[in-house]
Parts: C-alpha cells; sequence; structure tokens
C-alpha cells in the first residue's frame, strides 16, 4: 500500500510540474556575420514565443556566454514583461545579443545557451541548442624588407629604401608605415610616418628614409610598424624588425664594396716623385 501511495503521488508531482512548465519556445533566428570570424562581433538574433494558453508576466531572458563568447555590448539578462498565450509567429518577441568571439576560437559551430525566467511560476531551463558559426581568418601575408641603401659602415649618413610587397591573394587598404626609434640609428627625415595607401595582390610599395648609422658592428636593426586593412575592413597591426649589414674597411675592400680613390694614390706618387727628384736635383748640384 505505501509502494501505490508513493507511486501516486510521484506521478501527482510529475503531472503538476508538467502542467506548471510553461511552454516557451526559443529559436535563433540568425546571426549576423555568419559566420563571424575569430575576434570579431557576432549579433545573435532570438525568437521567444509563448506556445502555451497561459500568460506569463516578468519573463526573463539571460545569456550565458562561455568560451569562446563574452557580451560586447549590452546586458546579459533582458526583461521581456508579459509573454502572452499563443504569442507566436509575426508576434513573438525579438531579442538581439552582441557578442565577442575569442581570437582563438575553434573553427566550427560553437555552442551558447540561453535561460529563461517566468516571476509568477519561478520556472527556468536552460536551451543548449544553439551554435554560432566561427571561422577561422588568415592574415593577410606581407613582407617587408630594406630593398636598397648606400650605408655600408657604421658612423655615417645615407637613404635605406623601405618596401613593402603584398603576397596574399587578396589586396590590402589603407597601409601606414612607421619606423619605430632605435639604438642603432638615428632619423634624419622630417617624418617617421608616411601612408602608403593601397596594395594590390602581388604588388609592392616603397619609402625612403635619411638616416645617421650610429656605431653598430655587423648588423643594424631599423624597427618599423604597419597598420592596414583587408578587403573585409578588418585591421591589422604588426612590427618588423628589418635588418641592416654593416661592413668594416677590410670587409669593404675584400667584396669590393669600397671604390678606391685613385685620385689620392696618383696625388701622394706625384709627392713622393717629386721629393724625389729635388732631391736628386739638389745633390747634383752639391757635387758641382
Amino acid at each position: 500500500m505505501k509502494k501505490i501511495i508513493l507511486c501516486l503521488v510521484l506521478v501527482l508531482f510529475l503531472t503538476t510540474i508538467s502542467a506548471a512548465a510553461p511552454e516557451i519556445k526559443i529559436t535563433l533566428l540568425n546571426q549576423d556575420p555568419d559566420p563571424v570570424a575569430q575576434g570579431d562581433v557576432v549579433e545573435a538574433r532570438f525568437k521567444i514565443e509563448n506556445q502555451g494558453s497561459e500568460t506569463y508576466y516578468d519573463v526573463e531572458v539571460e545569456i550565458l556566454p562561455k568560451y569562446p563568447f563574452t557580451i560586447y555590448s549590452g546586458e546579459a539578462i533582458q526583461n521581456i514583461g508579459r509573454l502572452r498565450a499563443g504569442q507566436t509567429g509575426a508576434d513573438a518577441v525579438i531579442l538581439g545579443y552582441k557578442l565577442r568571439v575569442d581570437e582563438f576560437a575553434v573553427e566550427g559551430e560553437n555552442e551558447i545557451e540561453l535561460e529563461v525566467r517566468t516571476g509568477d511560476l519561478g520556472f527556468s531551463y536552460t536551451q543548449d541548442e544553439f551554435t554560432i558559426d566561427v571561422e577561422e581568418y588568415d592574415i593577410p601575408e606581407i613582407k617587408a624588407y630594406i630593398r636598397e641603401t648606400d650605408i655600408l659602415q657604421s658612423n655615417s649618413r645615407g637613404t635605406i629604401t623601405i618596401e613593402i610587397a603584398n603576397v596574399d591573394e587578396a589586396d590590402i587598404k589603407f597601409l601606414q608605415l612607421t619606423l619605430l626609434p632605435s639604438t642603432d640609428y638615428e632619423l634624419l627625415s622630417s617624418s617617421d610616418y608616411v601612408y602608403l595607401g593601397d596594395v594590390d595582390s602581388d604588388d609592392t610599395e616603397s619609402e625612403d628614409f635619411d638616416i645617421y648609422l650610429r656605431n653598430v658592428k655587423n648588423q643594424a636593426t631599423i624597427p618599423i610598424l604597419l597598420k592596414y586593412e583587408n578587403t573585409d575592413e578588418k585591421e591589422y597591426e604588426k612590427e618588423y624588425e628589418l635588418t641592416l649589414d654593416v661592413y668594416d674597411s677590410r670587409e669593404l675592400s675584400k667584396y669590393g664594396l669600397k671604390e678606391t680613390n685613385y685620385t689620392l694614390v696618383v696625388l701622394v706618387i706625384i709627392i713622393i716623385l717629386g721629393v724625389i727628384g729635388y732631391l736628386y736635383l739638389k745633390k747634383r748640384k752639391k757635387a758641382r
């Protein structure tokens, strides 16, 4: 008898819970953009419907962001207020959440959860069937290097030509180049900044800078900062450390990089011959 009574109580309890549960349906309408790139912001829009025959009051919807999502703007909890019986279809409530996607998010479908609470029943449930599609993006591949220079030794001034090559399939826009400070050189140009603009795929842009190379050995470091956008208006910022080979006098002669000053050599020879001639003539006069 006790078992029968216990079963009846349990059935009655489950029936009561089932009757009390609000028939609220949540649907993920869309995400913008779709897919969203790693590190970008996505807006997820949800449709809230009441498919039951009762009206619910003080209805709250809370997004429960977990990795790789964080709230970008707005509040996690949005108060719908009253959700009328049969409020579905075109009458449904539409809610939007703006979320930041972590830059190291896994590519593919990533789950996100919502929780709905109704003040009159104190009922809540979590819907974990929603997914946001995340795509992996590739940073546009560009190369930076010193194309040419007339500076070969330290403690000398000259010009370096910095070239930027777009070796990616996509174009880049609004390219900005800034020469960063370094203990290896002193800038002699009027500005350390230059705007290069758009660089098409398989194309290059370059700029000259006048510098004074300080007392460095073997190799000087010329750091630069590049800022640009891709065709989807995503901004990028990257530093490069360009290198400039520096030679001593022996190496310049060995590699044929130092031009011999023949004028000076000829002048020295003339002076030596003149001295020898003078001494010879002076000696002949004494002999007479």
